[in-house]
């Protein structure tokens, strides 16, 4: 018997869906092979639009996966390393340790009168209070964080921002000014007065405020004289949230939505596009591609690929109203309001990275950064090179720059580039017209190369081999000053900063951590001795990872810069050259052995779990957004994707509802138009068993059934590949049985499990066998022992159980004649009630013994070896696992 069962879906295009498929979840069948359509929804990504006949789908999710109750509202919140700071109104700084977003706990907190902003750098937290109380507090025992001083600006303010030694304040009486001191002190040097400034971002020598009057562009060369330079005043909706890429800033307004803004001259923005929100708009944060920000109702993603023409992606109503958002790595951590913290995965990783693009760019690529949608490379002896990143696919070079030198390393920030040129000089590009990059100012170093520089408000620092470190004034691009000297007892490479730290990869004496806080007197407060050769180094929160030469690559905890020390390895193949972070992930440019990529999501023990094979050597990496740039010595300059925001690509399946069929399927042919790249499959036995289909031929299934699930999977072919299906038909031919078992299921009934069933049959039966098997998969032998189960009967409980264990059950229907029909297997188990570590057997023991443990639920799971001292000897586990006995 044949049957013939169409599925059309009109138009389906899978825009914005990479590594997921949704083709099959359209699921319109037949029922019992009637005219009655019907169609069930799989899961929050896929919908059936019964008006217009389509597959509707979600371009975008965001997955709440952990959050804490801070104790009053909390307004605004920064994330470094593994711990989020939360300006928490009432009950001021509180401190959430979120290693785990599953399961953040609270570290410590420090109570101000009515915290409403905060900053971190470097064991330091600002924390701004309403009334214009800021306050600086060491951190760098989270645990225990004590007031190192504060100043009270006398009004009421909203929103703060660091610059090197600067901090900046929005207000009611509009944009201050305040430098560290030595001693950690604040003291007011500058300030403009407007009306009522609500949020600041800092690009390069500019200063961008939103108010109820519009925007402002202040000129913060000289800190001590900030002055308002440009302005715009939209017809009518406040601005309040800000946010800069390269060069567009985004707005965000109480009514017309986010607004991008060009400020390619920071003296004449021009108004872009803008992308309506469900409410009123509140504060952002940008990561790659996207802007996350949150409103009156929740939160939205917005697609800013095109900058000047943002597209709303996603939006998602929170409760209560949320204030702030900050994204790191692939988790958007939100500032709830009075629901506290809230954590959410927006990313996955892609694993192994997928190679996405190229550009053969001549020279050494001995260094990459990153600013909105252009990479700089820096190419030794052929200067630097301009490349636009916009797709990722197609880097193309726009600019360039021949210096004199060997450009070794650079930074650049907003419209300027800081260039370390090797045998030449420390120079400043303006970059504000990528496609023409032209010099404003340099210095002549002393020594034989400069390898790195390094920026932070109004100083640059550049490493110059065996000369040191070098601090410049860079308040003037015109004519930069040295004003300070470190004088290395090794070779200068990489230099990072996080003021007034700055970190030095030294060749053979390893890291060295310089007190910069006096810039004409840089002082040496700690050091960790590495033991291969230091060349890179980069910052994170409180640690400082370091590239290490033949030794791989170190974790040094930094937290008390006058005692770093050692708390992870792992020593990648070959050379380890540069390093990018981006947690929990480190890429290694390991030279011979091409770009290395270490999770470090436990600091004390990182793993290797993708590599990326490179034709020459790997020199330089940068990671931004979702994609990781990496530079091969007289190769070129190379993409890949590294972060997925739109799906889950580790479980890249959606499968149709189960059909009921009135006889067994036997054989099953498939057509779709177009085939594209999706893989599909088939099940009979309700997807126990899965086979593959070619398409439109007949396929005889292996094991033949009477639930019938259909699923399709997306093959991963190429960066931003979209796979098409237009339509789909299959056919159904069914063999004749005389028994059908319709359906089985097993639960957890109190500590026993429940097994029912249904049979129909066309004849006579003597009655049932019912088997099972545990988690060792040996058969357990007949529950029924030597007699049949009835044939009347239709379940039967099974109460030589243990809890934790899934067990597997298989109905056998014997006929008259003695044949016996087996049905589909099953499973259940009973849920374990504690949390349990049982004794380890043998013991004692040699060579190995076996650790039991229980778990109740869903749980992060750290089990580790101490000796009788309290040292750590190995830690075994440290992730989450599923409940059940372990």
């Amino acid at each position: 018997m044949s049957y013939r069962i169409f599925l059309r879906i009109l138009s389906l295009s899978l825009l914005f869906i990479i590594c997921w498929v949704q083709i099959a979840a359209a699921e319109i069948f037949h029922q019992d092979f009637s005219s009655k359509e019907y169609c069930d929804t799989l899961n929050t990504t896929a919908f059936w639009d019964t008006t217009s006949g389509q597959l509707k789908l979600h371009p975008f999710s965001l997955e709440l996966v952990g959050s804490y109750d801070t104790p009053s509202t909390a307004l605004r919140i920064e994330v470094l390393g593994p711990l989020a700071y939360i300006a928490d109104e009432y009950s001021g700084l509180v401190i959430i340790d979120v290693i785990d977003p599953e399961h953040p706990y609270l570290v410590g907190s420090y109570d101000t009168n009515d915290a409403v902003d905060v900053a971190v750098s470097d064991g330091v937290a600002f924390v701004l209070d309403n009334d214009g109380e800021v306050y600086v507090i060491d951190v760098t025992d989270p645990s225990n964080p004590s007031l190192i001083s504060s100043v009270n600006l006398g009004a009421v303010s909203y929103s703060l921002e660091q610059d090197g030694p600067y901090l900046y304040v929005a207000g009611r009486w509009g944009l201050t000014v305040l430098e560290v001191t030595l001693a950690g002190t604040l003291v007011p040097i500058g300030n403009f007065p407007t009306i009522e400034t609500f949020d600041l971002t800092i690009s390069g020598n500019y200063a961008y405020t939103t108010s109820l009057y519009g925007l402002k562009v202040f000129d913060i060369s000289d800190p001590a004289n900030p002055d308002s330079v440009a302005g715009f005043s939209p017809p009518g909706p406040t601005l309040i949230g800000i946010g800069v890429s390269g060069n567009v800033l985004f707005l965000s307004t109480l009514t017309a939505g986010v607004g991008a803004m060009d400020i390619t001259d920071p003296l004449n923005p021009v108004p872009a596009d803008v992308c309506g929100l469900p409410d009123f708009g509140y504060y952002m944060d940008i990561a790659g591609d996207y802007v996350y920000a949150v409103h009156l109702s929740g939160i939205s993603v917005i697609d800013i690929s095109t900058p000047l023409e943002p597209t709303l992606m996603y939006s998602a109503e929170l409760s209560p109203e949320p204030s702030d958002v900050e994204v790191v790595g692939e988790y958007v951590y939100v500032a709830a309001g009075d629901g506290g913290l809230q954590i959410f995965r927006a990313a996955h990783p892609v694993i192994p990275p997928l190679p996405v693009g190229s550009n053969a760019v001549t020279g050494s690529c001995r260094d990459i950064d990153t600013e909105g949608n252009y990479a700089y490379v820096g190419c030794g002896s052929f200067g630097v090179r301009v490349m636009d990143i916009t797709d990722p696919a197609f880097p193309v070079q726009v600019g360039h720059y021949d210096t004199d030198g060997f450009v070794n390393g650079l930074q650049v920030s907003g419209n300027v580039a800081y260039v370390a040129d090797g045998f030449g000089d420390f120079m400043i590009l303006d970059v504000s017209d990528p496609t023409s990059p032209f010099l404003m100012g340099s210095y002549a170093t002393i020594g034989p190369q400069a390898n790195d520089v390094a920026v932070a408000g109004d100083y640059a620092y550049v490493s110059d081999h065996n000369a040191g470190l070098y601090i410049f004034d860079i308040t003037d691009p015109a004519n930069p000053d040295s004003l300070g000297f470190y004088s290395s007892s090794s070779e200068a490479w990489g230099v990072e900063v996080a003021w007034p730290i700055v970190y030095l990869a030294e060749s053979g004496a390893g890291l060295s951590l310089i007190d910069v806080s006096d810039p004409s007197n840089p002082d040496l407060i700690g050091s960790y001795d590495t033991p291969g050769v230091a060349v890179d180094v980069v910052v994170e929160g409180v640690v400082a990872f370091v590239a290490d030469g033949s030794e791989g690559v170190h974790a040094v905890d930094v937290s008390d810069p006058s005692n770093p020390n050692l708390v992870g390895t792992y020593n990648t193949p070959g050379f380890a050259a540069a390093i990018a972070v981006d947690l929990p992930y480190v890429y290694v440019a390991d030279l011979n052995s091409g770009v290395q990529v270490l999770d470090w999501s436990s600091y004390t023990s990182p793993f290797w779990v993708a590599d990326i094979g490179t034709s020459g050597q790997a020199w330089s990496i940068a990671v931004a957004g979702d994609q990781v740039f990496y530079g091969v010595d007289n190769t070129g300059f190379y993409s890949a994707q590294v972060w997925e925001r739109t799906r889950d690509i580790e479980n890249n399946i959606v499968q149709s509802v189960t059909l009921h069929t009135s006889s067994q399927v036997d054989r099953i042919k498939l057509d779709t138009f177009p085939t594209d790249s999706i893989q599909w499959e088939a099940s009979a036995d309700n997807g126990a068993n899965w086979e593959v289909l070619p398409m439109g031929a007949w396929h005889d299934l292996t094991i033949p059934g009477v639930d019938l699930v259909l699923r399709a999977t997306l093959q991963y072919e190429a960066y931003r590949h979209y796979p098409v299906c237009d339509s789909m038909m299959f056919e159904l031919e069914a063999g004749i049985v005389s028994v059908l078992i319709s359906n089985i299921d097993a639960a957890a009934e109190g500590s026993s499990i429940r097994i029912k069933w249904d049979v129909v049959a066309d004849e006579n039966i003597r009655g049932f066998n019912l088997y099972r098997t545990g988690d060792s998969g040996s058969l357990a032998g007949q529950l029924n022992g030597s007699e049949l189960i009835p044939a009347g009967q239709r379940g039967f409980i099974d109460r030589q159980v243990q809890p934790g264990i899934l067990y597997e059950y298989t109905l056998g229907v014997v006929k008259q004649d003695g044949e016996e029909v087996l049905s589909r297997t099953v499973t259940a188990s009973v849920k374990i009630q504690m949390l349990a570590l049982e004794q380890n057997y043998p013991n004692p023991f040699n060579p190995s013994t076996t650790i039991s443990y229980s778990l109740p639920d869903r749980m992060r799971v750290r089990i580790a070896v101490y000796n009788p001292e309290g040292r750590l000897v190995k830690l075994l586990l440290d992730r989450t696992m599923s409940g059940g006995l372990k």
